[in-house]
């Protein structure tokens, strides 16, 4: 959805100081409202919810009255995006958008400064995080609801507990286990490797993408976790591993190459093949010139 906004806007050639995002999905602010109150907003015109609308047009009688804008646009349904729709394999590489999409978040979270290319030289420390896809603590409209500012009542959402997923990884802290043993081994390239263990799940927005722009080497489970690699630094490797029948989905394969990034594969069982694994981050390790950024 954001990356969809943020194609409306370059088409249409709108300007933020001039624009109001509207999100009428009838929900409460949620774990990604730091992306739409940061990043797509001023403080002249703030984003509002369909509740906010609710209380600002409250004492407009419907009947006799209108509400009218100079100039209104719908945004497409998420799944109709391009990175979604576009789900086989296409040539296109170092997409102007998407690289020019994930320097205006970084920049409007105002993350810069966390970036390798705020560092002189290039470190040389390179870091890998396993993008852990576990159950959640707490489904997000539970976690989120607020029975005051939007039109559920929490109460609505009593029966939602753990929220599972597909494609958990059975041996999961077999491969923390394992990936973290990199950090003591010597490279031919210089590289001093560091390893960490993150499930986004748990972290804020401006938490998740502050580990991306640090990340030189994201690996996990095909999942829209791995819509993060578009925010790592030029010099960085996205290792997508295909388990439990998603190899048909090339979604993150093009984002990679959209952003100008070095992608790559395993197709697996699950449980993961630990040994292979292993070797496969390895191989990125050794890939990375740790020169550049």
């Amino acid at each position: 959805d954001f990356f969809n906004l943020f194609i409306a806007l370059s088409v249409l050639k709108w300007k933020m100081s001039e624009t109001r995002i509207i999100i009428a999905d009838l929900y409460p602010k949620g774990p990604f409202w730091d992306i739409f109150s940061k990043v797509f907003a001023t403080n002249k015109y703030p984003p509002m919810t369909a509740w906010d609308l609710k209380l600002k047009y409250q004492n407009i009688n419907p009947k006799n009255s209108k509400i009218c804008y100079k100039k209104l646009a719908i945004g497409i349904y998420g799944p109709a995006s391009p990175i979604t729709v576009a789900s086989w394999r296409t040539p296109c590489l170092h997409t102007p958008l998407v690289r020019a999409y994930s320097d205006y978040v970084i920049r409007g979270l105002e993350l810069q400064k966390y970036t390798h290319y705020a560092q002189d030289p290039a470190p040389r420390t390179i870091m890998i995080t396993w993008m852990a896809r576990r159950a959640s603590s707490q489904w997000p409209e539970r976690r989120f609801c607020d029975t005051q500012k939007s039109f559920f009542k929490c109460e609505d959402w009593e029966h939602l507990n753990t929220r599972s997923l597909g494609r958990m990884v059975k041996n999961d802290q077999e491969i923390v286990s394992s990936l973290k043993e990199l950090e003591g081994m010597k490279w031919r390239n210089g590289a001093i490797v560091k390893f960490r263990d993150v499930d986004f799940n748990l972290l804020t927005f401006e938490e998740q993408i502050k580990i991306d722009v640090t990340t030189d080497i994201m690996v996990g489970p095909h999942g829209a976790g791995l819509m993060h690699n578009i925010f790592m630094p030029d010099r960085a490797v996205l290792i997508e591993l295909h388990i439990d029948n998603s190899a048909a989905n090339q979604h993150f394969h093009n984002l990679a190459k959209w952003q100008g990034r070095k992608y790559m594969t395993k197709t697996m069982r699950n449980p993961i093949n630990v040994k292979e694994l292993k070797s496969t981050v390895s191989e990125a390790v050794e890939s990375i010139d740790i020169h550049k950024y």
